[in-house]
C-alpha cells in the first residue's frame, strides 16, 4: 500500500487527505501551516480553548501529527525518514522546499496547485485569475523542485470560471476536483502505470505576487463596469473593497452592477445618488452605475493594508 504524508492547511489540505482517504493509500502524517507560526506552547494552549479546523479535522480521523519548526527543519527531515512515504502531497504552502525534503519519498513530492501550470504560478490564483477576467483557471499535480511551481506536470484539469464566480466559490471548486482526481492518479501509481511528466513551458510562465494596495482600491479612471465587477468578485470574498469619495475611504458589504436608465452622461467616479439607508450609486467609466449598499466610512488608509491577509 503506498504510503502518503500531507503537507497543507484549510480547505486544499482538507481536500487532499479526503481524496487520500478514498484513493488505497495508507495516510502515515500530516503537517499544517499553523505548526511553524506558533510556538509548542501557544499551540498547545489553542488547542484546548480555541483549536483550528486543521487540528480538528486531523484529530478526528486520528491522523498522525507531525513535528517540526519548518518542513526544512531537521526534527521533521528525522520523521519524514523514520516514516518512509512513498508520496508527499503539499496543497497551498509559503515555504520553499529544501532538494533533501522533497526528494525523500520513493516517488515524489507533488505539488497541487490551483492553476493551470505555466501560467498564474505564485500566491492565490483564485484571486488573480477572476482579477485578470480569465474566463478558465484549473487545477495542476505537479512534481516539485527548487522552485516555486515549476516541476513537471503529472495531471491537469480545466475549470471554467462562470460570471457569477468569485474566488470563494472558485476556490470551493478547484478543491473538490482536488479530491475527485487524487484517487485516479494513486490508481496510476497501484496499477504500475507510469505517469509521463510533461516538462512545463517556460516561455509561457507568468507568476503573480501577492495582492498589493491598489488591487483593494477601485480606479474609477481607469477600469470600466466590467473590470471593476472583477476586482471585487475576486477581492470582496477575503477582504475588503475600497471607493475613494470626498477625501474619505469608504468600503461596502453588498453591489450591483446597473443601466444608465436616464442615459445621462456621467463623469467617472461620479456619485450619482445617495440613499439614507447607506447607498450610493457612482459612474463608471463605461457611464454604467456601481450600486454599493451597507456602505461605511474607513477612514485612515494605511490601516488598508491589515485587509491585506487573504483566506
Amino acid at each position: 500500500m503506498i504510503k502518503v504524508v500531507i503537507i497543507g492547511y484549510g480547505e486544499m489540505y482538507a481536500n487532499i487527505i479526503q481524496g487520500c482517504l478514498n484513493s488505497n493509500v495508507k495516510i502515515v502524517g500530516v503537517f499544517y501551516d499553523e505548526l511553524i507560526k506558533l510556538s509548542p506552547l501557544k499551540l498547545f494552549f489553542k488547542n484546548i480553548f480555541n483549536p483550528s479546523q486543521d487540528y480538528t479535522f486531523s484529530k478526528s480521523l486520528n491522523l498522525n501529527i507531525l513535528k517540526g519548526k519548518s518542513v526544512n527543519s531537521c526534527e521533521f527531515q528525522k520523521q519524514l525518514l523514520k516514516l518512509n512515504p512513498d508520496i508527499i502531497f503539499v496543497g497551498s504552502w509559503s515555504e520553499k522546499f529544501k532538494e533533501e525534503i522533497f526528494n525523500i519519498p520513493k516517488i515524489a513530492t507533488i505539488n497541487v496547485h490551483p492553476s493551470l501550470l505555466p501560467k498564474y504560478r505564485g500566491p492565490n490564483p483564485y484571486l488573480q485569475v477572476i482579477l485578470n477576467n480569465e474566463k478558465y483557471t484549473g487545477v495542476t499535480f505537479h512534481i516539485m523542485d527548487k522552485n516555486f511551481d515549476s516541476g513537471p506536470i503529472l495531471l491537469q484539469e480545466k475549470i471554467k470560471i462562470e460570471t457569477f464566480d468569485n474566488s470563494k466559490t472558485l476556490k470551493n471548486k478547484t478543491c473538490a476536483i482536488v479530491k475527485n482526481k487524487i484517487p485516479y492518479l494513486i490508481s496510476q501509481f497501484n496499477n504500475g502505470k507510469y505517469i509521463i511528466p510533461k516538462i512545463q513551458d517556460e516561455n509561457k510562465a507568468t507568476y503573480q505576487s501577492a495582492i498589493k494596495e491598489k488591487d483593494v482600491i477601485i480606479d474609477f479612471s481607469k477600469s470600466n463596469s466590467n473590470e471593476i465587477d472583477c476586482q471585487i468578485r475576486a477581492i470582496l470574498p477575503f477582504s475588503k473593497v475600497y471607493v475613494y469619495l470626498k477625501n474619505e475611504f469608504f468600503y461596502f458589504e453588498n453591489y450591483e452592477i446597473i443601466d444608465n436608465s436616464n442615459k445621462k452622461i456621467y463623469k467617472e467616479g461620479e456619485i450619482v445618488k445617495f440613499d439614507k439607508n447607506r447607498t450610493i450609486y457612482i459612474a463608471t467609466k463605461d457611464n454604467k452605475i456601481l450600486k454599493l449598499t451597507n456602505v461605511k466610512a474607513y477612514g485612515i488608509f494605511g490601516k488598508i493594508k491589515a485587509w491585506l491577509k487573504l483566506g
